[in-house]
């Protein structure tokens, strides 16, 4: 019984984390960044309504009705984003898909002291931000890990060392892609400089299955 005792003492934990996501960044060429900016100051951001009903730290987003991957004057976008969702798609092994496209593209703003909660993108697959201008406030990646309860008992959400969290500094010219349903937020702009970004998710586009296996016959388009 001492020697169990003296034995069980000395057995110590040890810690191994698993299970990485990875995010995808790119660099913005100085014509599409230029091209860009002159297409936002076309939009009238300022005139809409502050996210979550007007919530006055909250910043501001186009409307999805009126998603910029419809517009003709924002065609380049969705012609250099396209091709990165493709290689994003490949590099993850989305095999039995055809093609990814965007299918939602807005810009947001935030002023001084406005941030955006957290939230995740139903109906896409991949998402992205492309970082315009202004540098104050990070963006969040937070997961719940498998231990988490939150969905499982319907608890509210653990704070601390069972979420997941990497902080991502946002440098101006660059783009993220990451999987739609990891969980971000942005932090409070403390700049007098407003934060402007533009958001955007894809969805698969043409072909989809394995005609060899069966599991084929579905084609969608998007518009």
């Amino acid at each position: 019984m001492v020697l169990y005792e003296h034995t069980h003492r000395l057995s110590l934990m040890e810690r191994i984390d698993i299970l990485p996501t990875t995010i995808f960044k790119y660099d913005i060429p100085d014509d599409i960044h230029k091209s860009i900016m002159d297409s936002i100051d076309k939009l009238d951001i300022d005139s809409v309504q502050n996210r979550e009903s007007g919530a006055p730290y909250y910043g501001k987003s186009t409307f999805g009705k009126e998603s910029l991957h419809r517009q003709n004057d924002w065609k380049f976008l969705c012609d250099f984003i396209n091709p990165k969702l493709k290689e994003v798609a490949t590099e993850v092994k989305y095999t039995l898909f055809e093609d990814i496209k965007v299918c939602l593209m807005w810009a947001n703003r935030s002023t001084e002291n406005q941030w955006h909660h957290a939230h995740e993108h139903q109906w896409s697959i991949l998402s992205g931000i492309i970082y315009l201008e202004g540098e104050s406030g990070n963006t969040w990646f937070s997961e719940p890990n498998a231990y988490s309860l939150e969905k499982r008992l319907l608890v509210r959400k653990e704070e601390g060392p069972l979420e997941t969290v990497h902080v991502h500094e946002p440098v101006n010219k660059t783009m993220l892609i990451f999987p739609s349903l990891l969980r971000h937020s942005v932090s409070e702009n403390f700049s007098t400089k407003p934060r402007t970004t533009i958001s955007f998710n894809s969805f698969f586009d043409g072909k989809v299955g394995n005609e060899d296996e069966l599991l084929y016959g579905l084609r969608l388009k998007l518009l």
